[in-house]
């Protein structure tokens, strides 16, 4: 064979394993949300290239892995936001039914029969939802049982779950920085988009009637809150003022501190694969645990600085942290030692750590005002006003507080935190209250006048001068029980109580209530312009449930699930098979003695070798 033959026939051999091995490829993709092929694919072909026979098998594993440890979340990440909604209903009917079984199990004021309860917990496990069981409370498992039947509940904790999920594999393939899509990516920030276009539909189809007949969209309500970027970001910018009169009256100086995380929590570092990947909420909490230290030895040392943090992220999507502090002038060199020994205690000998980790900047009142400093950081974190250009995305200032805002909700980060001041709910309710129908009050009368005029620094002034002999809080409303009148308090959709707040009070050590400005002044009827009634399966008689179907939004409730499975295999689904015949018990008391059962265990590996909820070690004739 000539040399020629030769070349065209090793370059035909070459051809066909490289059609194949794209083939290969594709397999290994199904089940992978469209944007992410396209990165994969992206990643695969720059792997294959490298030199060595093994280039193309190692791109092939890199790509198996990744999308397997995907797969292992039990997520249905490939789908968009409406299949979801379908997965949701499906899921809501498929507890229902389970659940619905449980009620021939049920004796009068007890739990639904648990043996059900823990399959309807493995439906949420096979779709990427995993739930805490230790330490549940009896009110909480009844709770926890509405939610599952709750195709509302459901649709948003996977979109939650799901676009997380999604988003933190766009940032470990390197798709998230300053060269490519900055602080999230453009599939991610889309999807917020349509969402967030969705909701506003949404509030402009539902109407709010109060009991004077007055009616306006939940849209237009919603525009003069906080919800609305204007008054938020003008809120925080009174408040900050507020904070820097009052120092200045204190003559404490100022500071304007940054801090940021070691390089192994960064995408765009070398140390970070091997540190694990940790996502943006993975950073943020690692920054949260420092503060907490941080303050904690604070006030073991008797410090007490004041000021507000803003939370935002790098172009990589890892968050840092701004703040603007304020500490008396005799202590503020201690305090900023603190701040820096903690913020170096972990990774502080690496290259740069001096340089980047913590730095400081002193407020000098000659060059500008404290608001001066941190408003460029509110403006680029809200809605980009008075900004022309979002210098680390290289956006326009609005597109980059759009994204940023985008990325704050992907990872349930809180953008912004006042620190050592009064409750800004408290001057939100004070500033709803007619002040001069209050003119009588002796203690609430400078603090509501402060909030009515907006003046941050009075209203903190004044709150401290309440506290001392008082405790000022919130009544909460009462509902008229529908069968007694009794007043109690309001629940939601699951049973569980209520805060709506109705007055800011003032109580007597003895708990008295000696003040009242009530600032809950309208009752409100809402017409969401839709079917507003749960799932057919809530519906159902055979549950025994009584819920009432209200305005409240499911989010509202805490709860006890998780966003990601951490159990690599769906062999969790053993948890109801193990304890199958301990609940199969029909006089087992299960009211007194499962919680305690299933609050003593946890996941682990069974005798099967199974990754599934272990419990404690039962007695042999438990229920029996």
């Amino acid at each position: 064979m000539s040399a020629a033959a030769q070349s065209r026939w090793h370059q035909q051999v070459y051809a066909q394993q490289a059609r194949q091995e794209a083939a290969n490829v594709e397999k290994l993709l199904i089940g992978m949300p469209d944007q992410l092929k396209h990165s994969l694919r992206s990643k695969w072909r720059k792997l294959s290239k490298a030199a060595g026979l093994a280039a193309v098998p190692n791109a092939n594993d890199f790509v198996r892995k990744f999308a397997n440890k995907l797969r292992a979340t039990l997520l249905p990440i490939e789908c968009d936001d409406i299949e979801l909604g379908d997965i949701a209903r499906k899921a809501a009917e498929q507890c229902g039914d389970v659940v619905s079984k449980a009620k021939a199990g049920r004796k009068d004021d007890s739990l639904l029969r648990p043996y059900f309860m823990l399959e309807a917990v493995n439906i949420a496990a096979d779709h990427g939802l995993e739930l805490d069981l230790s330490g549940m409370e009896p009110e909480q498992f009844e709770a926890m049982t509405k939610r599952l039947c709750d195709p509302t509940w459901w649709r948003g904790r996977l979109k939650r779950a799901v676009t997380f999920t999604v988003e933190h594999a766009h940032i470990r393939l390197g798709d998230v920085g300053k060269h490519q899509d900055a602080y999230v990516t453009a599939a991610t920030a889309l999807r917020i988009r349509i969402r967030n276009e969705n909701n506003k539909k949404a509030l402009q189809k539902a109407e709010a009637t109060n009991e004077k007949g007055f009616t306006a969209t939940l849209e237009e309500l919603s525009r003069r809150g906080v919800s609305n970027p204007a008054i938020r970001r003008t809120e925080l910018m009174v408040r900050v003022r507020g904070m820097e009169e009052l120092a200045t009256e204190l003559g404490m100086p100022g500071f304007f501190v940054t801090l940021t995380a070691p390089s192994k929590y960064h995408a765009c570092s070398k140390k970070y694969k091997a540190f694990g990947e940790p996502s943006p909420r993975d950073t943020h909490q690692y920054l949260c645990k420092l503060w907490a230290n941080l303050r904690a030895l604070w006030k073991h040392r008797d410090l007490s600085p004041f000021g507000i943090r803003v939370v935002e992220p790098h172009a990589d999507g890892t968050p840092h942290w701004h703040l603007l502090l304020w500490c008396e002038a005799d202590r503020a060199d201690l305090m900023l030692a603190l701040f820096e020994a903690k913020a170096l205690e972990e990774d502080g000998d690496e290259a740069g750590a001096d340089e980047h980790r913590f730095t400081i900047e002193n407020i000098d009142p000659s060059k500008g005002s404290a608001v001066g400093y941190i408003a460029k950081y509110l403006c680029k974190n809200i809605d980009g006003a008075h900004m022309d250009l979002d210098f680390e995305s290289g956006y326009s200032a609005p597109m980059g507080a759009e994204l940023v805002r985008a990325w704050a909700s992907v990872n349930r980060i809180r953008q912004f935190q006042t620190i050592g001041q009064p409750p800004v709910t408290m001057w939100r309710e004070l500033r709803k209250a007619d002040l001069f129908e209050q003119e009588n009050l002796i203690i609430l009368n400078d603090l509501h006048r402060a909030a009515d005029v907006g003046d941050w620094a009075k209203f903190a002034k004044a709150f401290k001068r309440v506290q001392h002999g008082y405790k000022i809080g919130y009544e909460n409303a009462l509902v008229p029980d529908e069968s007694t009148g009794e007043l109690i308090d309001p629940v939601n959709k699951y049973g569980e109580v209520r805060s709506i707040v109705s007055a800011v009070v003032v109580r007597a050590p003895n708990g008295v209530i000696v003040e009242r400005i009530k600032t809950k002044l309208h009752e409100w009827d809402v017409n969401w312009g839709r079917d507003d009634t749960l799932s057919k399966v809530i519906e159902k008689s055979a549950l025994g449930f009584d819920l009432a179907v209200d305005s409240q939004r499911s989010g509202e409730a805490a709860s006890t699930w998780t966003c990601v499975n951490n159990c690599s295999t769906p062999e969790h689904k053993a948890e109801f098979q193990r304890l199958t015949e301990v609940f199969r018990a029909e006089d087992a008391d299960f009211k007194a003695e499962f919680p305690a059962l299933i609050a003593a265990g946890s996941w682990g590996i069974n005798a099967e070798g199974k990754t599934a909820w272990l419990p404690p070690v039962f007695d042999e004739d438990w229920g029996e």
